[in-house]
């Protein structure tokens, strides 16, 4: 069976505080996600990664996102199946804020992630991670480099200097998900 798991489709950042961890977000949260048929912010096509974008043309729903290539979606539950997605676009771009209320507290930060295909995350519009993608600025029909073997297992990605990227108060995770094709 091919099941097509998004990058971050079940995403969970955790904080490090000294000497205990605090959930930020569980992978079942919900986000804000706009369809790659086009770029998710115009003229700028990098302002959707940012703070203060309104992403009311965003839809709101629980990850983790997926398809089911071969039309039996009988094992894969939970989440946001997108139905349109085959033959059709490469791409999802997702949204979610988040509040801190201390960050001189924060040591590191811990991104979970089950990945197929590829993508890039961005805290505040700063790149944090990138995953089975090229380097550079990616299009809205861009693909990730190359499949990645089913089934994909949970892989963490320590988030190198969050100091330089968070702020106090409301910040926001911007992820790009790429698939390898459409098919």
């Amino acid at each position: 069976m091919i099941r097509n798991y998004l990058a971050a489709a079940a995403l969970t950042t955790l904080l490090v505080a000294q000497s205990h961890a605090a959930l930020i977000f569980n992978t079942g949260a919900s986000w804000r996600f706009f369809k790659g048929r086009t770029e998710a912010s115009t003229p700028d096509t990098t302002a959707w990664r940012g703070l203060n974008f309104n992403d009311s043309a965003f839809t709101n729903a629980p990850a983790p996102f997926w398809y089911d290539a071969n039309g039996d979606s009988s094992t894969l539950a939970g989440g946001t199946q997108l139905t349109d997605m085959q033959n059709q676009y490469t791409t999802l771009f997702l949204r979610r804020s988040f509040v801190l209320t201390n960050i001189s507290d924060i040591s590191s930060l811990k991104l979970s992630a089950f990945c197929d295909d590829g993508f890039i995350v961005w805290i505040n519009g700063a790149e944090v991670q990138r995953y089975n993608v090229p380097a550079g600025v990616l299009a809205f029909n861009a693909s990730a480099s190359a499949a990645v073997t089913e089934p994909v297992s949970l892989t963490d990605y320590t988030l190198l200097n969050p100091s330089s990227y968070l702020t106090l108060g409301t910040n926001v995770i911007a992820v790009q998900i790429f698939n390898a094709g459409t098919a």
